[in-house]
């Protein structure tokens, strides 16, 4: 199959082998290291730091450093953590095989190496959905980018992708990359959304389209793509309450379509390992450590619950963490218990999926909930059917942010845990 098991290949051996680098893969790794573990990080990009490190722009660190940072910022800030943990980091080194025994092939440019670990730790992230999966009709006319593209050019390379620009999506990324288009000279013509609401947050749309009278068009769609070597306009139309096409299509002129919002965790090697995945997630699925079905393999960050913002994924890595520390004292120890999640009323996922416990210490854990539909006013709880363990209240969900519920469980206890959401439907 590969030279993975080929006895005469020399491997190296190591308490923890983390894959990916971004803020979750890189604060496991900083918080083992701070707690005499020592790990090593492969990531396949030439920079650590994962998407913040190609991000110009302001949104990270206030959840984790209680101020707004840039991306690059908050991505420099974790790798110094890091570092000074004595972290072992290889960039430009792509993970070709796992196995469950915990063993890894990788290329870089010093050729193949093999990894021998303890404990693994899938912290791959996310990626967005390639252009061809949102079935556009027209022709394909040069100009299609998605919005990690426009990161890269704004952050890297300074270039315009084009001259006249719109941007499919309104995630939190869709909207920020209005002001890095604008930045590079080009001009944006409307955002459009399919579905009856705003994903991104309200206050990031006051800062990023209002000023510059960008329209956000809700409820629109394209279609059809028109151009020859490159695209030259859309037809848009306004979809009714089924999501069918209403009244008269009409054109928008354009050179460059940004495609967002269709984010799907990276999880090549969770599939290749077998390991157990969320029907709805698509990420492993995982216990409150963020330890996989597989003994020893841990999963964490926007590859379990793509994708959630930074510091979240962050604040995922130190849990691993805590969980990859207790495996390496008692690696062979059984669960005392084991206790479902299940997504009840409302709710689509939760993460994590399980409850394991070694000991009668029972800590408690917090469930990253994501909604069926946009509510307001939105009430969550997670019950058992004798009795309450956790409720929260916020303000507005959506489906694809997390929300959080703290939950004090019960250690003794093997009935399932149910999650449910109830609000007002929204359309906005």
């Amino acid at each position: 199959m590969s030279n993975l098991l080929d006895a005469n290949m020399p491997v190296q051996n190591m308490d923890v082998l983390i894959i990916g680098a971004g803020p979750a893969g890189l604060a496991c790794a900083a918080r083992l290291g701070e707690r005499g573990i020592a790990s090593v990080v492969l990531d396949r990009e030439p920079q650590p730091g994962g998407l913040p490190a190609q991000c110009e722009h302001a949104g990270f660190g206030l959840f984790t450093y209680k101020r707004l940072m840039r991306g690059r910022e908050f991505a420099a800030r974790l790798l110094q953590r890091a570092e000074r943990a004595n972290v072992n980091i290889h960039t430009n080194t792509t993970v070709l095989e796992v196995t469950d025994a915990r063993e890894a092939l990788a290329v870089s440019p010093n050729g193949l190496q093999r990894y021998r670990a303890r404990a693994l730790v899938l912290a791959t992230g996310c990626r967005e959905l390639p252009r061809s999966t949102l079935a556009v009709a027209g022709t394909r006319p040069a100009g299609i980018f998605n919005t990690g593209v426009v990161q890269r050019l704004h952050t890297f390379l300074h270039s315009a992708p084009g001259r006249q620009a719109v941007i499919v999506g309104s995630d939190d990324m869709s909207l920020m990359a209005a002001p890095s288009l604008i930045q590079l000279g080009v001009r944006v013509r409307a955002v459009l959304e399919e579905r009856p609401y705003r994903q991104g947050y309200l206050g990031l749309e006051w800062l990023t389209l209002r000023p510059r009278r960008i329209p956000l068009l809700l409820h629109h769609k394209i279609l059809e793509i028109r151009g020859g070597a490159r695209v030259q306009e859309i037809l848009v139309a306004r979809l009714d309450a089924n999501g069918a096409p209403r009244g008269e299509p009409f054109v928008i002129p354009c050179d460059t379509l940004i495609f967002s919002g269709e984010f799907v965790p990276e999880n090549v090697l969770a599939r290749q390992l077998n390991l157990a995945l969320d029907a709805h997630t698509r990420g492993p699925r995982v216990d409150q450590n963020f330890e996989t079905d597989v003994r020893g393999i841990f999963a964490c960050g926007n590859l379990v619950h793509a994708a959630d913002a930074a510091d979240h994924a962050l604040a995922d890595g130190e849990q691993t963490a805590r969980g990859v520390f207790d495996f390496l004292q008692r690696e062979h120890a059984e669960p005392q218990s084991v206790q479902q999640i299940l997504a009840g009323d409302g709710v689509r996922a939760v993460v994590p999926q399980c409850l394991r416990w070694y000991d009668a210490q029972c800590a408690p854990v917090h469930l990253a909930v994501r909604v069926s539909h946009a509510l307001w006013g939105v009430r969550v709880r997670a019950d058992t059917a004798e009795r309450n363990f956790g409720r929260a209240y916020t303000f507005a969900a959506k489906p694809h942010r997390s929300i959080y519920l703290k939950i004090s469980p019960n250690v003794s206890s093997d009935e399932p845990l149910r999650v449910s959401a109830h609000g007002r439907v929204t359309s906005d």
